[in-house]
């Protein structure tokens, strides 16, 4: 921490796993994903090295703050679309379903963040307002200099939120670039931008339950985009849901 609210952080980190029993023994129809899995017996420890370098300034009304990070895979474990051997032959479907492989090789990931905050407790119709941003973006590519699969593209969150004690309201908006960096044997994925509305009754504040008790109403994708995740290995059958209104309650103890 540094004088007129700064704060700078960095950190190193290293970490490994052992490949799971689905990564090493998969061998057969995965449903849930459409994809003929399978796995390698020979994989090896994934092992990372991370280095990650943070800023933030805040007073009492604005926040500001960035981030960014660099990870370096030693045996970088990921599923992709292959081949297997049937019948002596190579194949690139079983049961009707594609063929997709767990691999390993080393892989590199570069990212950032950034966010910023106004806070306006006495704004106008006498509301607490909350305006918020973010944009985050991240690259990772394989030793072979193929793309690791399945990275989300850059991304924009905005949000504005009313806060009157026993009634809330706020705006969403997510705004996605197409991902035109898919990994071998991807599609790429279009972008998309989608906003949202959200209304809450307090019952905290009426005297129901603890506080975080609420009865909310919230309508999502409300200009009705098709949306495909890149993140998805469904992506290209099964888009994200549509316009659609949700009602809740949600209880704190």
């Amino acid at each position: 921490h540094v004088a007129s609210g700064w704060w700078i952080g960095g950190q190193v980190s290293y970490t490994e796993r052992a490949p799971n029993e689905s990564e090493l023994f998969a061998d057969g129809p995965h449903l849930a994903t459409s994809q003929y899995q399978i796995g390698d017996s020979s994989l090896d420890k994934e092992k990372g090295t991370n280095i990650e370098a943070s800023l933030r300034w805040e007073n009492d009304l604005f926040s500001i703050s960035g981030n960014v990070f660099h990870a370096d895979f030693d045996g970088f474990i990921y599923l992709t679309p292959g081949v297997a051997i049937e019948d002596g032959l190579e194949v690139d479907e079983l049961d009707e379903l594609p063929v997709f492989l767990f691999q390993q090789q080393g892989a590199k990931f570069t990212g950032a963040e950034i966010e910023a905050e106004a806070r306006f407790p006495e704004g106008l119709l006498g509301a607490s307002w909350v305006t918020s941003a973010s944009l985050d973006i991240v690259e990772g590519e394989l030793n072979d200099g193929n793309n690791v699969p399945y990275l989300p593209p850059l991304t924009f969150h905005a949000a504005l939120d009313a806060d009157w004690g026993l009634w809330s309201a706020g705006w969403t908006l997510t705004a996605a670039a197409d991902q035109d960096d898919p990994g071998a044997g991807i599609l790429p994925t279009d972008g998309y931008v989608t906003t949202g509305l959200r209304a809450a009754i307090d019952l905290a504040e009426a005297g129901f339950g603890k506080d975080g008790t609420q009865l909310f109403v919230e309508g999502r994708n409300l200009t009705d985009e098709e949306v495909r995740y890149s993140t998805s290995v469904l992506k290209d059958a099964v888009p994200a849901p549509g316009r659609n209104i949700r009602m809740g309650i949600r209880v704190s103890f």
